[in-house]
């Protein structure tokens, strides 16, 4: 059969890979698939990729990107309300744009979080997408212990919301959102409360 069709960059392979993994599943990220669906051999992704690791690769960065453009836009567009109670809208920003995120691409979200290799997760170009409240911590002036409780706040709190998001997936959606965010409240509250950070 002759194939037609050019790729004119690699980011045509990215997209594509992308659509497959949020379509079919990790599982079904081969370069054979991704060649099918752009109408090529596989060897013609060859000349744009090394292997299908710099592929998984590729994904898992567009997802983080998508997803913590959406978090800046947020942040940006609730500037007024950070004033007021900034941890507390960052915290809710965050998992509301993870939430959405998982919804949308529950495929990227899994091979983000779950699903991509060791060798991916510690990549020096995908690394720093990994601990967004790690990170935050180390922009919020604090001392000592004040700063040692908030960083175990934060990864409690984004422990909770992988959890949450995960039974929302694992059941189908059948969790509604509101009882996602009440869960999501009331951690917020117990982990980020002014008496809790400032025993």
């Amino acid at each position: 059969m002759a194939r037609s069709k050019a790729i004119y960059d690699k980011s045509v392979i990215i997209d594509k890979a992308f659509e497959i993994v949020q379509g079919q599943g990790v599982e079904s990220l081969t370069a054979r698939n991704v060649a099918k669906a752009l109408g090529v051999s596989p060897m013609t992704l060859y000349n744009y990729v090394k292997n299908i690791r710099e592929i998984e690769k590729e994904i898992i960065i567009k997802g983080f990107n998508i997803l913590y453009r959406n978090v800046f836009e947020d942040l940006v567009a609730n500037k007024e309300k950070m004033k007021k109670s900034g941890i507390e809208t960052i915290c809710l920003l965050m998992a509301e744009n993870m939430i959405d995120f998982a919804e949308k691409y529950e495929g990227i979200y899994l091979m983000m979080n779950y699903l991509a290799p060791a060798e991916i997760r510690k990549d020096p170009e995908v690394q720093p997408f990994y601990n967004f409240f790690k990170k935050l911590t180390y922009r919020i002036k604090m001392d000592g212990e004040e700063k040692k409780r908030l960083k175990e706040s934060f990864y409690l709190f984004e422990l909770i919301i992988k959890g949450l998001i995960d039974d929302r997936i694992s059941s189908g959606g059948k969790i509604e959102r509101d009882e996602l965010f009440a869960h999501i409240e009331a951690a917020i509250e117990k982990l980020f409360g002014k008496e809790n950070l400032n025993d």
